[in-house]
């Protein structure tokens, strides 16, 4: 079964907050604490998981939308980046609370009772999910591709069971744990006895 990527929300913060880039701009020098409210920067979606240190701190005379805050299970996907790296997506786990999302992020949702938010983070991820975003980002520069939502909406991942997707995960999730050179190296054992048998 395939299915169609159809909830896309984005959130507009009170003022252009991508335009302040730097820790120095924001007054923030890393981490906000718990407490603090933190605004995600795009690059908490571009690693395997979803790195909530990527933030900076909301100025302080602005006030926080409720509506921006993330939550476990949303799906982050970055709007606009470099070629390589638009449409980066990463699903939300345990978090604390206070997190907004940004003008650079648009925040997936769909009904957990037949999509696991890691699966679809990892099929958006794919060769194929990849593949699709790419093509369909657009821009004149190679420093900023940026995806429509429009566009989101027509990518298509294929839907096993909610069941099979948990199991996918969690061998995902097992595979990304293991040292890199010990992955690289299972892998190129495979090839080679794929390669002998030819």
């Amino acid at each position: 079964m395939a299915c169609r990527v159809s909830a896309t929300a984005t959130c507009t913060l009170p003022t252009p907050l991508h335009q302040q880039e730097s820790d120095e701009h924001s007054g923030c020098a890393g981490a906000q604490p718990d407490g603090e409210w933190g605004v995600l920067k795009v690059g908490c979606v571009n690693g395997y998981q979803f790195d909530p240190r990527e933030q900076k701190a909301l100025p302080s005379h602005l006030d926080a939308p409720a509506e921006c805050e993330v939550v476990e299970g949303d799906v982050l996907l970055s709007r606009g980046n470099t070629a390589e790296l638009v449409g980066m997506v990463a699903a939300i786990g345990p978090v604390r609370s206070r997190l907004l999302l940004s003008d650079l992020l648009y925040r997936l949702r769909a009904d957990e009772n037949q999509v696991n938010a890691h699966f679809f983070s990892h099929s958006l991820r794919s060769a194929v999910g990849r593949y699709q975003i790419e093509s369909a980002a657009t821009g004149t520069s190679a420093s900023m591709k940026k995806i429509s939502q429009g566009d989101i909406r027509e990518l298509r991942i294929a839907l096993p069971p909610v069941h099979e997707q948990r199991d996918i995960v969690a061998a995902l999730a097992t595979e990304l744990q293991r040292p890199a050179a010990g992955r690289f190296s299972r892998n190129r054992r495979g090839c080679s006895r794929r390669s002998s048998r030819s």
